[in-house]
This record gives C-alpha cells, structure tokens and sequence, in this order.
C-alpha cells in the first residue's frame, strides 16, 4: 500500500494506528473540554517521535527484511535510502517531535514519548526481537506510550486511570502480534526470528493467544470503574472482548496446513483490529456524549 521509500521508512500505517490510541486517551482526559491547538501539536509530536522509531527500525532490520519476501522491497533494501541518511531523519524527526511535546504536553508527555522510543529502538528492534521469544511482550510496552501521553498531556499527572489505559494496550498488542507472527510464519523462519510459534508451536502460541485476548478485555472493562465511563462502556467491551475470545478458539492440531494456520491468523488480526478501533471510538464518545448517567 505505501510504496513510495520514504512513506515504507516512516510506517505511516504505524503512526495512524498509534494515533488513534493518542486521540483516545486525550478525549477522555478532556471530558468534552477540548484544546485543539493542543491536540495538534500532541499529533505532530507524537506522529514525528513515531516516525522517528520507525526509521531506526527500519536500518536496524535492513538484513532480515532483505531474507523476508514482504519486505525485500523496502527502500533501504533496496538501496533507495541510505542507512545513514534515514539514520539523519530519523534523528531530526525525533528532537523535534520530543521538543514539541515536552513544549506543548509537559515533561510527563515528553518522558512517556522517550520511553516509548528507547523501549522499541533499543530493547526490542536490537534484542529482543530477534532473540527471545518475549520480544513481542517487550515490544507492547512501547505500544502503551501513545495513550497515555494523550491522557497526561491533558491532566498533567500519571493517575490510575492512565495505567489503565497503557496496560490495556499492552494487553491488546500480545495477541496482534500473535495474529501477525501466525499469518507470516514462513517468513520469519526464513529470516531466523525466536518467536513463540517458531520455537514453541502453534498450539501454544494459540493458547497463548486466546489468554490475552481474555485478559486484555478485563483489563479494558476495567477502565469502566477507574474512570469517567458509563456502563455502556463496560458492557460493550466486556461483549466485544468475549466475542473475540469465543473466535479465537484454537486449532486442533499443532502441525496445520499452512493455509489453514493463516487464515486463522487472518482472522485473528481482523478481530484485534476491530476491537481496537472500537475501543478507542467508545473512549471518544463517552467524552463528548451525555452517557454517564447510565452508570
């Protein structure tokens, strides 16, 4: 879909679904309150930070893209982009988008953006993806930042409710990632990766899989009592959530057809998709709607 080099350096569909958690956990701070002058620099900010990581990312992984037949077109491959120059960029978009957001979103949104950059860049882009079969779980951590930045650019202040959201993304990320590593299995044993699946099977990163997806909704229904949200909110996501755990129910066997084990991830990716994008909508409306009273 993003074909131009510069567009596959910056992981502009990255950035957009980091966003939507960002706009999320900011329109629940802001409880109908809304400041958009600073909902814009928060964005730019926050989308230059991300695209920041994705550059360093993309240098990193330049050698295993080049064995993965979904990545062997990407510009620094192909040697459309120079390591040092999307190095160059990577390091001016992430001074700028940090400067902004300590600027515009306080030292707490500037320290949670960092965090977030070191956590992908340093720990899981140069270790832990490529040795360890918990890279996906350290991976997730980065995937927290964007939501509560959003939240505490508003509050100014790291609360209950914050670390609710950033554990329910974390949470989220797990079985995503599951879904991915499942659907591009053949891949990343070509490019030699420990993921779950490679070194303990399918079944158990199935099993796995379903597990989070029940813990992630527990802990996204809990936001329902640490925060400002109705109980539309928590029965919503309490059923969406069991709908996707119902669906994730494993195959039979550990050694599947490769067509059947894709499909199935397939699916599950589309599930997390969807509850994502439902979680983030609800979190939206609940600030903006009168729906409290259903509490």
């Amino acid at each position: 879909m993003w074909q131009h080099p510069y567009l596959q350096l910056f992981k502009p569909g990255i950035i957009m679904g980091n966003l939507l958690t960002l706009w999320a956990g900011f329109f629940l701070a802001s409880q109908g309150q809304i400041d958009l002058g600073l909902l814009c620099w928060l964005t730019l900010g926050t989308a230059l930070v991300i695209a920041s990581g994705a550059a360093f990312n993309n240098v990193i992984d330049r050698d295993i893209d080049a064995l993965m037949s979904r990545t062997q077109q990407r510009a620094l491959v192909l040697g459309l982009i120079s390591p040092a120059w999307a190095l160059a960029l990577g390091s001016l978009f992430g001074v700028l988008g940090l400067m902004l957001l300590l600027l515009y979103g306080g030292w707490l949104t500037g320290a949670l953006a960092l965090g977030g950059w070191l956590i992908y860049v340093l720990l899981y882009s140069l270790w832990w993806k490529r040795h360890s079969i918990h890279g996906v779980a350290v991976g997730s951590l980065s995937g927290a930042a964007p939501p509560m930045m959003g939240y505490c650019a508003v509050t100014q202040t790291l609360d209950w409710l914050a670390l609710g959201l950033g554990l329910t993304l974390c949470l989220w990320q797990i079985p995503h990632a599951y879904a991915i590593a499942l659907r591009r299995l053949s891949d990343y044993r070509t490019a030699g990766l420990r993921l779950l699946p490679l070194v303990k099977g399918v079944a158990l990163t199935q099993t796995h899989l379903r597990r989070y997806i029940l813990v992630f909704t527990l802990a996204a229904t809990s936001l329902w009592w640490l925060g400002p949200l109705s109980a539309y909110y928590g029965v919503l996501m309490l059923t969406a959530g069991l709908i996707w755990w119902r669906a994730a129910a494993p195959l039979s066997a550990n050694i599947l057809p490769h067509h059947l084990m894709r499909q199935w991830g397939l699916k599950m990716f589309a599930y997390s998709i969807v509850l994502i994008m439902l979680f983030c909508l609800l979190l939206v409306l609940e600030s903006t709607l009168p729906l409290r009273d259903g509490r």
